[in-house]
């Protein structure tokens, strides 16, 4: 340091303090708080909160990078907010671009209910022109709406209201590298396309980690929300939340993603930490009441609820929950109780191709044990499709402990073309599942010479009980229906139904069917086994009991039509 300058910032300050002067305080105290900024028209320069403070991108602000970098860097404990109507548009095309960076560590609080766009002018080859790319659908990498990059503990939340539209591979919408003391919200609108890209990723979250709104992506291994991390609130999606096998290009054109690319395996949603909240699938309450409309008493309005549905293509699960490490899922409110895992809404998986698996929900089977004490309840619908192979709705791998399944929607396994295929509804290679109950429909599709079990649950050697029986609102929609004018008891309302074959273990099994219909052979392996039909119940088919005790009864005007 220059020593003239030293003396004479000696002397200065010497003479001021002399004097008494307020001078030398001022060199004292240290420097005043950054002004805000915001940014209310189009400017090309980046910011950083360093020296802007708390950042707004107000209604017809932007920040425009026609030549790439990153629009926001939050290196301070600062904020951004980009406001509806605002926006920031990265065109630059290059590896890294991204829209909002935040380092790790920092606290603070992101928002954006405007628009993020990070894209690139890009066609994949086609080489064949048949419509289906032959390569990378993106050119440039590592790009962001929002990234929170890895380290240090970063502490706030991370919202999306707007619309954050990204392509690049290996890049995301909103990526929180870190483990972040807050929540992540999206309610707007997530579009990323890349190969193993994704819409939303978290490392650990102490607070809820909630997808409305819609997470779209496309490309091999991409994948819409990954928590990687432990949650201490709850996972909960109430939107869309869809992996794509096609995409419009560049130059308004249709592509497809090729068959190799439709098998990577990679799951729409994946949670692999643990939940203390459990996991959600959302959707609007039981219409119980003719005068209350929020039943729920969410705070919104049940008629403006939306139904949470996941989808996936090729052999990725829609839903995977498990990972390397041993877990454990808490549990959260659903509709017809208090689960593990609640799925209210639509869960669909579909292999687009022939020699292709599919699978909707899928638990364990990635090395670490998952833990789901209080089960999985279903009173929306889970699909998985195969055209030839095999489809699996509900997959609940050996090392998880999953003891009860209760089902009011639809848990159904499909496959679409004839051959020698298998369709499980549910299967349980866990040995654990103890409890099914059944008041909605466990069904499995297909041909003649496919495998088709509604229920596989052979690796149980405690015993099984499966019970079908109505639920409170199909009792009482049954009351009405009989008592009204001209009710055919011949031809009743099926409420609750099983059909494909049943399969269990070696342990004392239990088949109570109360209601409804089962439609298929049941093959309930050594040990003591009882069928018990009643009510207005029916079974439609042959019953193995295997070795050991059997018991059959019938009671109300139950029947068996089979061996």
């Amino acid at each position: 340091m220059d020593e003239g300058f030293m003396d004479h910032l000696r002397s200065t300050t010497f003479l001021a303090t002399l004097a008494g002067a307020p001078a030398a305080l001022a060199l004292l105290v240290p420097q005043a708080a950054l002004a805000d900024t915001t940014i209310s028209t189009s400017q090309t320069t980046p910011v950083r909160t360093s020296t802007a403070g708390n950042v707004t991108i107000a209604s017809g602000g932007t920040i425009l990078l026609a030549n790439g970098g990153t629009a926001a860097t939050v290196d301070s404990n600062n904020t951004v907010t980009v406001a509806s109507g605002g926006a920031i548009t990265n065109t630059g095309g290059k590896t890294g671009d991204a829209g909002i960076v935040v380092e790790p560590g920092r606290s603070t609080t992101i928002s954006n209910a405007g628009t993020i766009t990070v894209t690139e002018t890009f066609t994949a080859a086609d080489t064949d022109s048949n419509g289906i790319a032959d390569g990378p659908i993106a050119s440039a990498s590592n790009r962001y709406g929002i990234l929170v990059g890895s380290g240090a503990t970063t502490t706030g939340s991370i919202t999306n209201s707007g619309t954050i539209k990204v392509d690049g591979l290996n890049s995301g919408g909103i990526a929180v590298k870190s483990d972040l003391v807050g929540n992540v919200s999206n309610t707007g609108t997530i579009n990323v396309i890349g190969d193993n890209s994704i819409g939303i990723a978290t490392k650990g979250v102490t607070g809820n980690v909630t997808v409305e709104g819609t997470v779209s992506v496309v490309g091999e291994g991409a994948q819409a929300v990954v928590v990687g991390g432990n949650v201490g609130g709850t996972v909960r999606i109430q939107g869309t939340v869809a992996q794509a096998s096609s995409y419009t290009t560049d130059g308004g054109t249709t592509q497809a993603l090729s068959r190799t690319a439709l098998r990577s395996g990679k799951a729409a949603v994946e949670v692999s930490g643990s939940v203390a909240g459990g996991i959600l699938l959302d959707a609007p309450p039981y219409d119980r009441s003719s005068t209350s409309t929020d039943e729920d008493g969410d705070g919104v309005a049940d008629a403006s609820e939306a139904i949470g549905a996941i989808s996936s293509v090729g052999n990725s699960p829609a839903l995977l929950v498990g990972g390397a490490n041993d877990i454990v899922i808490g549990k959260v409110k659903a509709r017809d109780g208090e689960f593990s895992l609640g799925i209210d809404g639509t869960i669909t998986a579909s292999s687009v191709y022939s020699n292709t698996d599919a699978f909707a929900v899928v638990i364990g089977g990635q090395g670490g044990a998952v833990t789901m004490a209080n089960g999985i309840g279903v009173s929306g619908t889970v699909t998985a499709t195969t055209v030839d192979e095999r489809a699996t709705a509900i997959l609940i791998n050996q090392g998880s402990v999953v003891p009860s399944l209760s089902n009011s929607g639809t848990i159904r396994a499909v496959i679409s073309s004839p051959g020698e295929g298998a369709a499980y509804a549910i299967h349980d290679k866990s040995g654990t599942l103890g409890t099914i109950n059944n008041t909605g429909f466990i069904t499995v599709t297909g041909s003649s010479g496919d495998d088709l079990r509604a229920i596989d649950a052979t690796a149980n050697t405690a015993g099984v009980t499966i019970k079908q029986y109505l639920n409170d609102i199909d009792k009482a929609a049954q009351t009405a229906e009989q008592a009204a004018a001209g009710y055919d008891a011949s031809n009743p309302t099926i409420y609750a139904a099983i059909t494909g074959d049943i399969h269990t273990g070696s342990g004392n099994d239990v088949l109570d069917v109360a209601t409804g219909r089962i439609i298929g052979d049941s093959f309930l392996g050594a040990g003591n086994d009882s069928v018990l039909l009643s009510g207005d119940s029916g079974y439609r088919g042959d019953i193995n009991f295997g070795a050991g005790t059997a018991t059959m009864g019938m009671a109300g005007t139950s029947f068996f039509e089979g061996n």
